[in-house]
């Protein structure tokens, strides 16, 4: 067990592993956030700002279920469970911040 590993396969998929995993935890958040945001791109042109982020909530809560969708698959859930879990999470959180001051 306590066997150096470099320069053998399991070190080498190890790197690749790590690498992987870096960038989508860097990506994660990048998307999770660009993709509520881009109502707001067209906010007074094509919608208002109000109907913006009423889709940037759907949107928001979308992704949330994605989200969900996948860690209720990779976990051995049902994904769909899983998806609608995550997504009232999401809604019960936008409920919250309407009615919180600030």
């Amino acid at each position: 067990m306590l066997t150096d590993l470099d320069d053998t396969r399991v070190q080498r998929n190890q790197r690749g592993v790590r690498f992987v995993h870096a960038t989508m935890s860097g990506l994660g958040p990048l998307i999770g956030v660009l993709i509520p945001l881009t109502p707001f791109l067209v906010a007074g042109t094509v919608v208002t700002m109000a109907e913006a982020a009423l889709i940037a909530v759907g949107l928001g809560i979308g992704v949330l279920g994605v989200f969900g969708a996948y860690m209720g698959s990779i976990s051995d859930q049902r994904w769909y469970v899983a998806a609608v879990r995550m997504g009232l999470a999401g809604l019960v959180v936008a409920i919250l911040n309407l009615f919180l001051p600030g």
